[in-house]
């Protein structure tokens, strides 16, 4: 396996494919989970499912930010 081709396809799809979409994907998933996290903190009952949301949440703005720190790394 030639390393330096694959270090070369991996740099083009990481500052390419998040060009423009993948960031709105990735912000607006991260805000709706952490908008489902406070309706379901409203309901008592509702503790771990809104505990699940918030991780979803911090997980999607941690590929946010991780996609933006490539894009501007690998550049």
């Amino acid at each position: 396996m030639d390393l330096a081709a694959a270090w070369d396809k991996i740099v083009f799809l990481l500052t390419h494919v998040t060009v423009f979409e993948l960031p709105f994907v990735f912000l607006g998933t991260s805000a709706a989970a952490w908008f489902l996290a406070r309706v379901l903190d409203r309901h008592n009952a509702r503790a771990r499912e809104a505990r699940a949301s918030r991780r979803v949440a911090a997980a999607y703005a941690g590929l946010l930010a991780a996609a933006f720190a490539a894009r501007f790394l690998l550049m």
